[in-house]
C-alpha cells in the first residue's frame, strides 16, 4: 500500500495504482477489508490520475472488472455503514460510493444494446466503453 498511496504520478503513468499485478488490482479491496483496513480501502477508492479521474475506477475499466470495481464499492459503503450513523465521515462515504456506483452503472447503461454486441464479438463490454 505504502508504494501507491506514495507515488508520483508521471506523464507516462498518470495512475498511482497501474503498476499493480492483475492479482493486486482483482483482490487489494478485499484483502484490505479482511485485513480491517477500512480507512485504506476509502483512501484507496479516492485516489486520483494526474488528469483528476478516479484511479480505482480507470484501473478496473483497464483491467475489463466493472463488476469488480462495483464489488469493491459495495464493500467499502458497507465498512463506512458501520461506523457510527451521526459521523460525517460515515454519511460522506456512503453518498459518495452511491454516487460512483450510479455513475458507473449509468456508463453501461446508456450504450445502444446493438453497439454492446458488436463489442461483444470483438473485445469485452468493458474495454469498448473505456474506448
Amino acid at each position: 500500500m505504502k508504494r501507491i498511496f506514495a507515488a508520483t504520478p508521471s506523464i507516462a503513468h498518470d495512475n498511482p495504482t497501474a503498476g499493480l499485478s492483475r492479482y493486486e488490482i482483482s483482490h487489494l479491496a478485499e484483502h484490505l477489508a479482511r485485513a480491517g483496513l477500512g480507512p485504506e480501502l476509502h483512501r484507496l477508492l479516492s485516489l486520483e490520475t494526474a488528469t483528476n479521474r478516479n484511479a480505482w475506477y480507470e484501473t478496473k475499466i483497464a483491467n475489463a472488472d466493472i463488476s469488480g470495481y462495483m464489488a469493491d464499492l459495495a464493500t467499502a459503503r458497507s465498512i463506512a455503514e458501520t461506523q457510527p450513523a451521526q459521523s460525517r465521515d460515515s454519511v460522506g462515504l456512503k453518498v459518495r460510493y452511491a454516487l460512483l456506483a450510479s455513475s458507473a452503472g449509468t456508463v453501461v447503461a446508456e450504450f445502444p444494446p446493438t453497439l454492446l454486441r458488436s463489442c461483444n464479438k470483438t473485445c469485452s463490454v468493458a474495454r469498448c466503453v473505456v474506448a
